[in-house]
């Protein structure tokens, strides 16, 4: 969203935010991928396939810019 406004004839102001990941959906960072076996070929690692993080949610940045 970006919005400007005029505070006399050569002064202005430019109003600017940026949303990310405005509607929350989760992004995984990782995934537990490592397979274990014993000596029997047993797969031995309780952890697999389990999500080990996620990125951030929301964030937003906000800025003006006065110019004259």
């Amino acid at each position: 969203m970006k919005r400007e406004f005029k505070i006399r004839e050569k002064v202005r102001a430019v109003f600017r935010m940026d949303s990310y990941n405005a509607f929350n959906h989760t992004q995984y960072s990782s995934v537990n991928s490592t397979a274990q076996f014993d000596a029997n070929g047993n797969q031995v690692n309780a952890a697999l396939g389990t999500v080990n993080g996620a990125r951030a949610s929301r964030r937003s940045e906000a800025s003006i810019r006065l110019t004259f």
